[in-house]
Order: C-alpha cells, then structure tokens, then sequence
C-alpha cells in the first residue's frame, strides 16, 4: 500500500533534480552507498480509522434500467428493490426530471409513477439507482508516515543544492501530489549523519511527515460497524 506514495515522492524527486546524479544512485527502500545519490525510505506510519467523508460507509451495487414507452403507461418497475432516493431519472435520457414534483417512487415495491406518461419511443426512460442490499463496506484509513531522504555528495555545494531542490520541489507540488492521494508532505527536520566515533559524514537526512489515505473494500462484509485494531 505503500508503493504509490513510494513511487509518487520520488518521481517529485527525479523531475526537479538539476544535479546529474545516475539513475541507479536514486533509489526506494535502501539507502544507497553510492556518490552522489538521493535514496527515500519509509522510517515508520501509523494507521488510523477515518479520513476524508468518514471513516466507515456501505458499498452499494449502482444499476442503469433503461425502459421502453407505449405512451400510455405512468408505471415502470424495477428489477430491484432501489435504495432511497433514486441517483437519477432521465425523461428522455439525457434530461433529469426531479421526484415527487414530477415522478414518484414506491421503495418497498420498487415502482416508479411519472405524472405525465412517457412519450411513444424506445428507450424513453433511464432509472439509475442504487440496490437496496449492500456488496460490501469501504473503510477509509488514514496513513500517517515519517520518510527518511539521504542525500550523499562528496561536494558540499553540490549537496546542498540538491537539498534545496527537493525542498522546493514538494512545496511546489502539493496538487500534483494531493491528485495522487497524499494530503500532506511536511518537512521535519534534517541533520548531517555520522560515524560511530562521531565523525560527519557526507550525507544528510531529511525527515518528512507524509499524511495519505487508503480505501479498503471488503466485499460482503456485515453491516454492523467494524472495528479497525492497532497494535
């Protein structure tokens, strides 16, 4: 599930890098031991019930019943029982007449009832609907990650440069990003790494918290709510 965000980030990454770094030395998931390099890794995430319109809804089966009109019936039954209130009702396809001022629906039966019958013609009539019996629930959970970005350069100023690029390049790329699901790329913090004797080396981390969301779908699931456990 994380392979979208993954692959999102560091295509940010590569398109907005002026620095001639191989494409081998940018990479996902391992740190490269390479120079110069960029490599993005996933540090740690939490999932959490909710996200955008709710954390938990019902998946319903969406139907289209196109009918025929002799000119004279008001009556047109559905195939199945419809969810209330109808998506829509097309008098001729293409124009949406609005209930109760001009067509009525009986749920329980699943009939609709149209004021005024329908002119002669094939396909006069387009019900969409939703069936009353769900398929199955959708639950929205919402990914909150730290990402970790090594960025190697045995030149400061090419280092520093290459920083600065992928700084301004999520600042500057926040709809593109949101169109892919992330809502959120904030900068934590960045630090210069060292060896175990404390010696600097030619690499700094940048921290980034990442918010997305992620829709499960579980078919046939019961409707009760469920419950979503974190360990």
């Amino acid at each position: 599930m994380f392979r979208t965000i993954d692959l999102a980030l560091i295509d940010i990454i590569k398109k907005n890098l002026s620095s001639k770094i191989p494409s081998d030395n940018i990479t996902v998931g391992t740190f490269s031991s390479e120079f110069p390099s960029v490599s993005l890794l996933l540090s740690e995430f939490t999932l959490e019930e909710g996200g955008i319109g709710g954390s938990t809804h019902t998946k319903y089966e969406q139907i289209s019943e196109i009918f025929d009109s002799d000119g004279k019936s008001t009556e047109f039954h559905l195939k199945e029982q419809p969810l209330r209130p109808l998506i829509s009702l097309e008098c001729p396809p293409g124009f949406v007449i609005s209930e109760p001022d001009e067509y009525t629906t009986d749920y329980t039966a699943g009939i609709i009832t149209i004021r005024k019958p329908p002119e002669k013609k094939k396909d006069a009539l387009v019900a969409i609907y939703n069936r009353a019996r769900s398929v199955g629930v959708v639950i929205a959970l919402q990914i909150k990650a730290r990402y970790l970005i090594s960025v190697r350069s045995k030149d400061p100023e090419e280092r520093n440069l290459i920083i600065r690029e992928i700084i301004t390049a999520f600042l500057l790329n926040n709809e593109v990003l949101e169109k892919q699901g992330i809502t959120l790329v904030q900068f934590i913090e960045g630090y210069t790494k060292s060896d175990v004797e404390g010696n600097q080396l030619s690499e700094i981390i940048l921290e980034y918290q990442v918010h997305s969301t992620l829709a499960i779908e579980i078919p046939g699931a019961p409707m009760d709510r469920m419950i979503i456990q974190q360990r």
